[in-house]
């Protein structure tokens, strides 16, 4: 009896040693199983922050060339700008040469003008000069005959 009781015992401890067993197992595969979900959980963070790091990367890229654009239309605007006034300076320099020429061919036209008059009273005064000495030598030439 003290043997069947043995093996009544072997077998109860056999029986716990297996459900231990799978219960270590299960165990086992319960930590295998989180680490593995924890490991595709880090890849997915890790995926997660690289995504976010090259989307930041282009967006600090495509801002990046929105300043330098910005930066190139200012230039082409200021040279624009800058022509401009540069146009305006020119065309004023050749109309004020121009209203400078106005100026100098009035003074001209004028200046011949004045020389004209001046030329018909002096013309005037010989024509009166030689008519007063033609009437003092016709009073004279009859002073002369009279005598």
């Amino acid at each position: 009896m003290h043997l069947l009781v043995n093996s009544a015992s072997t077998g109860f401890y056999e029986h716990n040693a297996t459900a231990e067993f799978y219960e270590n197992n299960a165990t086992a595969e319960f930590y295998e199983n989180n680490a593995t979900a924890e490991f595709y959980e880090n890849n997915a963070t890790a995926e997660f922050y690289e995504n976010n790091a090259t989307a930041e990367f282009y967006e600090n890229n495509a801002t990046a060339e929105f300043y330098e654009n910005n930066a190139t239309a200012e230039f082409y605007e200021n040279n624009a700008t800058a022509e401009f006034y540069e146009n305006n300076a020119t065309a004023e320099f050749y109309e004020n040469n121009a209203t400078a020429e106005f100026y100098e061919n009035n003074a001209t036209a004028e200046f011949y003008e004045n020389n004209a008059t001046a030329e018909f009273y002096e013309n005037n005064a010989t024509a009166e000069f030689y008519e007063n000495n033609a009437t003092a030598e016709f009073y004279e030439n009859n002073a002369t005959a009279e005598f």
